[in-house]
């Protein structure tokens, strides 16, 4: 076996690592204190609770049945258990589905209909870990909607939503004494024979993120992470392989 294949193969074992590591994270939850924690790579994310909702996580949506109806994860404060890992260049935090969703309209039912649902974190902190340092905390909702005839739909996320087409993203970035974190979403519509009135509107947040945005100390070097000390050991293995062919050789 050629020196390059052993370290391509160290290389492809080593990024399918760093991939499966990447993908989902669990946090750990004290049901005593109702503090949660997760470790996002260069920092450790606290979720701090100030009431009787773990983590301090709360969410709940609310509709008016027949002609609306409307959905979220972890309804009524049970703290998201899986989370992805947002990481990168000066990146360290976390992303998670919350399942929510809301629809108005085209149900054949006279009169208006309301959906809607809001989630918040009640304390988010950030410690960041040795070699880094903390400089804001960014607050990111990426999702969906879609009206037609009297129907509307309502926003109330981080910054102002973008939209290209029917999705669409909105982010802010705040200061380090920001604790808390929210967002909420509204569907309506009328239905009506005489005189004719008709609508619907629907909207998904398909994805939260809340990460802080750091910085690596200069003189005091960073710990590396699991990822980097499984691609330097794999690197070693390959190239110590080489050698060792290179002289039976």
């Amino acid at each position: 076996m050629t020196h390059f294949k052993l370290l391509k193969i160290g290389t492809a074992l080593s990024l399918a690592c760093i991939g499966l590591t990447a993908q989902a994270a669990t946090p750990t939850c004290n049901y005593n204190t109702g503090v949660c924690t997760l470790d996002v790579g260069k920092a450790t994310a606290i979720f701090t609770a100030h009431g009787p909702y773990v983590g301090g996580y709360f969410a709940v949506a609310s509709a008016d049945y027949p002609g609306a109806s409307a959905s979220i994860d972890y309804s009524l404060g049970g703290f998201p258990n899986t989370m992805s890992l947002v990481g990168g260049a000066g990146k360290a935090g976390f992303s998670y589905d919350p399942g929510a969703w809301a629809t108005s309209g085209g149900s054949g039912y006279v009169g208006g209909y309301k959906g809607a649902f809001d989630f918040a974190f009640d304390d988010v902190s950030f410690v960041a870990k040795a070699g880094y340092a903390l400089d804001s905390i960014t607050f990111k909702i990426t999702g969906s909607s879609s009206t037609n005839g009297n129907g509307s739909v309502k926003l109330d996320v981080p910054g102002s939503a973008n939209y290209i087409g029917n999705n669409f993203s909105a982010e802010q970035t705040f200061s380090l004494a920001t604790k808390k974190f929210g967002a909420s979403g509204e569907v309506y519509s009328i239905y009506d024979e005489n005189p004719l009135k008709y609508g619907t509107a629907d909207l998904s947040f398909d994805s939260v993120s809340i990460w802080a945005n750091v910085h690596s100390i200069r003189g005091t070097p960073p710990v590396p992470e699991p990822s980097t000390w499984l691609l330097s050991g794999i690197g070693l293995l390959a190239v110590g392989a080489a050698a060792r062919k290179r002289k039976i050789s």
